[in-house]
């Protein structure tokens, strides 16, 4: 089974285990702004989502992470899709 969940505070240390790219408080404001998913197959976290806005208006995917375990098995491309799907129900286009 899998699920896509939009990170919240309480998420933060299971966003950071994937996610040492930017200074802690850098990600806490991501994660307030709605701008992390986390990807969790079965019982375990296996992946997170980051993007900003470009521009203020425009969606930039800032880090695709899919820990080792589950690579190569779709699950990037399920967590891309899902991410560019939000962002077209909010009114963002690419193209």
């Amino acid at each position: 089974m899998m699920e896509i969940v939009l990170a919240i505070p309480a998420l933060f240390s299971a966003v950071r285990q994937f996610d040492r790219h930017i200074p802690p408080h850098r990600l806490r404001h991501c994660i307030a702004g709605g701008q992390v998913y986390l990807l969790r197959v079965e019982r375990s976290w296996a992946g997170v989502l980051r993007y900003s806005l470009f521009w203020e208006t425009i969606p930039f995917l800032d880090l695709l992470y899919i820990d080792q375990r589950y690579r190569g098995l779709g699950w990037g491309r399920k967590l891309m899709g899902h991410w560019e799907a939000a962002m077209a129900a909010q009114g963002f286009r690419h193209g």
